[in-house]
C-alpha cells in the first residue's frame, strides 16, 4: 500500500541473494521476494524497516536502518 509520497523499498535476501521488497500494510509490513525462489525460506533483509502507528491506527513507514 503506497500513498503519493511513499517510495518502494528494495533489498537483497540474505538467504538466497534474490531481490526482495517491503510490502506495506496497515497492520504492519513484511519482506517478500519479487519472485519466490522455490526454496522454503522467508525473505530476510539486512535492512530494518521502521514503522510507527499514525493517528488512524495504521502502521506507516518512517525510515530504514541497518
Amino acid at each position: 500500500m503506497h500513498d503519493a509520497g511513499s517510495h518502494p523499498i528494495f533489498s537483497r535476501c540474505r538467504a538466497c541473494t534474490n531481490r526482495i521488497h517491503w510490502v506495506e500494510c496497515p497492520t504492519g509490513g513484511w519482506w517478500a521476494h519479487d519472485e519466490h525462489p522455490g526454496e522454503e525460506h522467508d525473505a530476510v533483509s539486512p535492512l530494518r524497516v521502521l514503522e510507527e502507528i499514525d493517528n488512524s491506527g495504521n502502521y506507516v513507514v518512517v525510515g530504514t536502518t541497518i
